[in-house]
């Protein structure tokens, strides 16, 4: 192929990727487009980890086809998140089911009755107009279409008159609907299916790479201290470090890739990719279009955050970096929540496929803001202030241990010879002030709340918004002025910077140690919960599939245990090291 055009190509899949990414944040993709870009980060992300490579992760060297099938047993494990999100898009769907269905006349086997008016149904008999009573049952009726049951009868009558009739889906967001309801009726089939064939090839990948493979010097193997080639009794160890191994990279890797940035915060990322490189290219004062002639642009776009995330797993390979890799997983988890719920937050944009899971409380925050205002301007402008201020307090929040973290890392992986100092924090006086005086903002007249996640099958922590509780906004607001005054004005002196950006500092490790404590007990609900309703059924029906899940389950849990503790902890041992 001419490489022209084989460039050419790569550039068009590249454009046609943002856009769908794009639309999806604006909510312009219908059904089954949603459902094929969802295919597509999918995909993606599936890629980029095969790219990083677990067995060089772990083995310290890489073996393709053993990557290619582990990576294939961690998607058979996630599964059930697959199916969790295909149920939440179902339910989108419901809302306006009547455009995707339609009711035809005709005779079936098993019809449902349905009793209507005389009128109704002489508008559907004579007109083929669809009766309001016909539309209220759509709802019930259309959860059974599926690919193998693609029709619905049902028999329409009035008094003493009957008519079959049939509930049938169209065009190719009905062809969706259908995979949709597919997947949620066989929704235990195919989660046991998926735990019993994953579990499986973990362990036989497990006690063939202990067999086959050693382990390098820079690998997760040696840093559990299991270096070299395994031999003889000491086989048995290297299995238990291998599985040990595999859990943790598909819990405290591959599971958050695919379920929060292939789903929940894909677009959003995007879309952050996209005004970033924006921004430098008009800071560098270079014309948009040389880029993009290059694909330059295009690609910077497309590999957002690639380099720097194969870079991060290598942080697992040696035991001077192990904790700041751990803590940066740990860090990750706050930074997603920036793209899952503060950016439809502020903008009104959300993906039905994460939020239709949540429930209420998750209103955009212009809508709080709205319902605040009264009639004085003085106050309605208080109020925008508090508002924003909230939101910006909430961003410096979840954004602060990461720009921690990073700074961490930079001092950690920097080259030989390269003063320490150039990484060490630096914020101006007024950035220091905003900053302050927007958390103080976020405790005070609060405009967010926390908890762990309610919604079945999603482990994690939920943020949802209010209206500001307060008759007093030019009280509040006038406080937080003054604040920020006094704040920028203690900054002006040096030492005095140095005290506040230590209490910023320790307000935002505070706030990071709430917020994964409400993730650590949200996750020891669910694994506790779904561990024992499944061992209840296991002893009821002496089923081995399911003790077999139950073990992976409490192997899971015990990872998170691990993770949640030891990550925060490693988190404010590593920062106050450097």
């Amino acid at each position: 192929m001419d490489k022209y055009l084989g460039w050419k190509i790569n550039e068009a899949v590249l454009v046609a990727i943002i856009l769908s990414q794009i639309f999806d944040f604006f909510n312009f993709l219908g059904p089954f487009w949603t459902y094929i870009k969802n295919v597509i980060s999918w995909a993606l992300v599936v890629y980029l980890l095969y790219s990083a490579s677990p067995s060089e992760i772990i083995f310290g060297e890489r073996h393709r086809l053993w990557d290619a099938a582990a990576i294939t047993a961690f998607f058979a494990l996630s599964l059930k998140t697959v199916v969790g999100f295909a149920e939440s898009l179902r339910a989108g769907m419901l809302s306006h089911v009547m455009d995707y269905v339609s009711f035809f006349p005709g005779n079936a086997p098993g019809a449902i009755p349905v009793n209507v008016s005389q009128a109704a149904y002489n508008a559907f008999t004579v007109l083929h107009i669809f009766p309001d009573t016909l539309a209220s049952y759509a709802n019930t009726l259309a959860t059974h279409i599926t690919l193998t049951n693609p029709a619905i009868p049902f028999a329409l009558t009035a008094g003493n008159q009957t008519m079959g009739a049939l509930l049938q889906p169209y065009g190719l967001d009905g062809l969706t609907f259908q995979l949709y309801n597919t997947l949620i009726l066989n929704e235990a089939a195919i989660e046991t299916a998926g735990f019993i064939v994953g579990g499986l090839l973990i362990l036989c990948l497990t006690v063939y790479a202990a067999f086959r493979f050693s382990a390098a010097e820079r690998s997760v193997l040696h840093v559990l201290g299991e270096g070299g080639k395994a031999g003889g009794w000491k086989t048995l160890v290297r299995i238990l470090a291998v599985l040990l191994a595999m859990a943790a990279f598909f819990v405290l890797i591959f599971n958050l890739f695919v379920e929060w940035l292939a789903i929940a915060v894909d677009a959003p990322l995007t879309m952050v990719g996209i005004a970033f490189y924006l921004l430098l290219l008009l800071r560098s004062h270079r014309r948009s279009h040389e880029g993009i002639d290059r694909g330059g642009l295009l690609l910077q776009i497309g590999n957002f955050g690639n380099d720097f995330i194969k870079g991060f797993f290598h942080l697992f390979q040696r035991r001077s970096t192990v904790l700041l890799g751990l803590s940066g997983l740990l860090v990750l988890h706050l930074l997603t929540d920036i793209g899952a719920f503060l950016l439809p937050f502020m903008t009104g944009w959300r993906g039905e496929m994460y939020f239709g899971q949540l429930g209420a409380g998750h209103d955009p925050l212009y809508a709080h803001l709205f319902s605040s205002f009264g009639a004085s301007w003085q106050a309605n402008a208080a109020f925008v202030l508090l508002y924003a201020l909230n939101a910006f307090g909430l961003l410096v929040l979840l954004g602060l241990p990461a720009y921690i973290w990073y700074k961490s890392y930079r001092i950690r992986t920097r080259p030989d010879g390269e003063d320490e100092r150039q990484h060490h924090p630096s914020l101006s006086a007024w950035a220091v002030a905003l900053f302050l005086t927007a958390i103080i903002s976020f405790l005070l007249v609060p405009a967010f709340s926390m908890k762990g996640l309610d919604a079945s099958g999603l482990i994690g922590v939920d943020l949802q918004t209010h209206a500001i509780a307060t008759a007093q906004p030019l009280l509040y607001a006038g406080i937080l002025v003054g604040l920020f005054a006094a704040f920028l004005l203690l900054g002006l002196w040096r030492r005095l910077k140095g005290y506040l950006m230590a209490f910023l500092f320790l307000g935002g490790i505070l706030f990071f140690g709430a917020y994964t404590f409400t993730f650590f007990l949200a996750t020891v609900k669910y694994y506790l919960v779904t561990t024992l309703s499944l061992f209840v059924e296991t002893v009821r029906n002496s089923s081995p599939g399911d003790l077999f899940i139950v073990c992976w389950l409490l192997l899971f849990l015990a990872i998170n245990l691990f993770f949640y503790i030891f990550g925060f902890f490693s988190f404010v041992y590593e920062t106050q090291r450097d």
